[in-house]
């Protein structure tokens, strides 16, 4: 019996795809990785550099923003990155 695929199941298989290259796991890349799953991997990613975890420390402000940048249209989608800081600035605090 085929399991059945809904959109959220996709959008949760997909958000660690990157925008450009081959779209591991399902072969999908570009505006074919649904919207959700390209905003949740920049959110994530923000996150994991922001805050660190047990096992890695945390990146500077400016660190996380250099590798956010570095990373549009590699393995973000850019106009959403461009989005992002235009909404949440770019992580200085005034």
């Amino acid at each position: 019996m085929k399991k059945k695929t809904n959109k959220r199941n996709i959008q949760r298989k997909c958000w660690s795809m990157s925008i450009h290259v081959n779209g591991y796991p399902q072969g999908l890349k570009g505006n074919e990785i649904p919207l959700l799953a390209r905003i949740t991997a920049i959110a994530d990613a923000y996150e994991v550099m922001s805050m660190g975890r047990v096992y890695k420390k945390a990146l500077s402000m400016n660190a996380v923003i250099a590798e956010l940048k570095r990373s549009a249209g590699y393995q973000f989608d850019p106009e959403l990155i461009e989005i992002f800081f235009t909404n949440f600035g770019n992580g200085n605090k005034e």
